[in-house]
This record gives C-alpha cells, structure tokens and sequence, in this order.
C-alpha cells in the first residue's frame, strides 16, 4: 500500500500544526514526507517472525560487570574507558 501526500494533505498538517513555510519551499517538503512514506511503506515489507534475535551476536565478545560509580573527574573516567577519543567513549560495535 503506498500512500502519496499531496499539496493538500501538507497545506492541512501545515493548519494542525500552526506551522508557515514559503511556497516556494512546498516541493521540498513534499518530496521529503513522499520519500519518509516510501521508507515507512518499505519497513512494513520485512519479514520479522523468522529472524532469529541475538543478544550478542559477535563470538567471544569479553563482558564485564556494570558497576555504576559517580565520577566527577572527566580525566579519571575516561582513563577507565578501554578507549576514547576527544573526550568521548569508543564502544566496539556489537551488531552488524
């Protein structure tokens, strides 16, 4: 089922909203809410009943216990971190 938002459709939600957008920026908004319904309508597509779920997907992974602790030294709680980068924490990707 694939559903069209016309100029219609977006002048109301526009109305609902109490939203303004200059005329000539219509077309845009209409192409970009046409292509997230396209996404939408593709995601109703997928098979989900036969996919296995998998809490850890990657062999071997190494966990540890999580054990909460207040940190107010930014320093100190990044050298806990395996790694980090400009202040952030680099988490290893665990799903594909």
């Amino acid at each position: 089922m694939t559903s069209t938002i016309t100029r219609e459709h977006l002048l109301h939600l526009l109305k609902l909203s109490k939203l303004e957008i200059p005329v000539e920026q219509e077309l845009f908004y209409l192409h970009s809410l046409n292509k997230l319904m396209d996404t939408l309508n593709e995601l109703q597509n997928v098979v989900i009943d036969t996919t296995e779920v998998a809490a850890y997907p990657k062999e071997n992974l190494k966990l540890r216990e999580d054990i909460a602790v207040v940190c107010t030294n930014q320093a100190a709680c990044e050298l806990q971190a395996p790694k980090s980068l400009s202040h952030f924490f680099i988490v290893p990707q665990v799903i594909e």
